[in-house]
């Protein structure tokens, strides 16, 4: 008996240790499986079945945790019924293993011990009716055996529909992350690219505003200039006005000089200040030289005078109505309007279109070869010089 006993431990602690086919690695992990063996290798055999009928609760289909427990009954705790219910149900959960023919024979040899011990017994009344009570309490057990089993199993199933829910849920939620991770990728690309183009804008911005400050540099320059010309100008028109002056008193000293022989009223007109200040100096005009010595010449006698001579004296003196202001205007601006040509606002600065040459050359720097004109332009309009 000891030596069977001793096999039937070997066997299990043997397929524990190297994992025989009929066993399922998650029960070696379990706690409470854990604990089931070293109460059995402790040899408190009662504490170890507890540990282990707890385990079955959790997992009522771990066919080793059968076999270890019909040993245990049969060989160690004298309860062949058990050991044959826990038998049969290793024998009904791993039928194809290696161990399920020694577990037929070591459940055929739990029944003849059962028998052997019923029949000693068998013809003592009492203790045929305490076997009769014992059986009915094991068949009760039994029964309610397999209803827990049964109703492990459906939990166990449910909870396989739940898994499965979950995966799927699992699997949806996944794809959703996917989803919102490509969304999110694309978001990025564009943020870069706008951010891409806003620096592009800044630096464009950022030219535009150098542009516009070289624009307003030139133009502050430009208007500098009208207003330099402008006091030119004016210079010129006071000078222009000494020198009309200055030909008054000339002309007034000649008449005093040469009565009989008035200046011409109609000599050819100075076209430009520099000529009429050149026509002022003695060494050019007789009648500045005449003026500059009033008492010899009045000494002459008009009537010897030549009136070839005469009339040369007097020929260059301009009279001082017909002295026209030179065309010195200072430099213009002028707003390009919609429909307008470099004709068009030659003849209303010019009275004639012919100078837009000179337009086209003053901006051909903002015009380009094509002399193109934009509503807004400002153009600069050149002061027109006599030839």
């Amino acid at each position: 008996m000891m030596n069977k006993f001793l096999r039937g431990i070997l066997t299990i602690l043997v397929c524990l240790a190297a994992g025989c086919d009929f066993m399922e690695s998650n029960d070696v992990g379990h706690p409470l499986f854990k604990q089931g063996k070293r109460e059995l290798e402790k040899e408190n055999y009662a504490e170890a079945i507890k540990y282990f009928q707890k385990y079955l609760r959790v997992r009522p289909d771990s066919a080793r945790t059968h076999l270890i427990m019909a040993g245990i009954y049969d060989e160690n705790l004298d309860s062949q019924i058990n050991a044959i219910y826990h038998y049969q149900e290793f024998i009904r959960l791993s039928p194809d293993s290696a161990e399920a023919k020694n577990a037929e024979k070591w459940l055929a040899t739990a029944k003849r011990k059962y028998y052997v011990k019923m029949k000693t017994k068998f013809n003592d009344p009492e203790v045929v009716a305490s076997l009769q009570d014992e059986l009915a309490g094991a068949d009760i057990r039994i029964k309610r055996l397999v209803e827990d089993h049964n109703k492990m199993v459906t939990a166990i199933e449910e909870g396989k529909k739940n898994i499965a829910q979950l995966n799927n849920q699992l699997t949806s939620v996944q794809s959703e992350k996917e989803k919102f991770d490509a969304d999110l990728t694309i978001s990025m690309e564009k943020q870069k690219k706008i951010e891409t183009d806003l620096a592009a804008s800044s630096d464009k911005q950022k030219k535009l505003d150098a542009e516009n400050k070289r624009l307003q540099q030139l133009y502050s320059e430009e208007v500098q200039k009208s207003k330099n010309a402008e006091e030119e100008t004016a210079q010129a028109v006071n000078a222009l006005n000494a020198l009309k002056s200055e030909h008054s008193k000339t002309l007034a000293a000649l008449e005093k000089v040469n009565p009989r022989q008035p200046a011409r009223t109609s000599p050819p007109a100075a076209n430009t200040v520099e000529q009429v200040s050149a026509a002022s100096t003695p060494a050019e005009n007789p009648v500045a030289a005449t003026a500059a010595v009033p008492e010899k010449t009045a000494e002459a006698k008009p009537e010897t005078l030549p009136e070839a001579k005469a009339e040369e004296k007097t020929a260059v003196l301009p009279s001082p109505e017909s002295v026209s202001v030179p065309e010195m205007m200072k430099m213009r601006f002028y707003t390009v309007k919609s429909g307008d040509t470099l004709t068009k606002i030659s003849k209303q600065f010019y009275g004639a279109s012919k100078y837009y040459k000179l337009i086209q050359d003053e901006n051909k720097a903002e015009l380009g070869s094509e002399n193109r004109m934009m509503p807004g332009q400002v153009l600069r309009i050149p002061p027109l010089k006599n030839n």
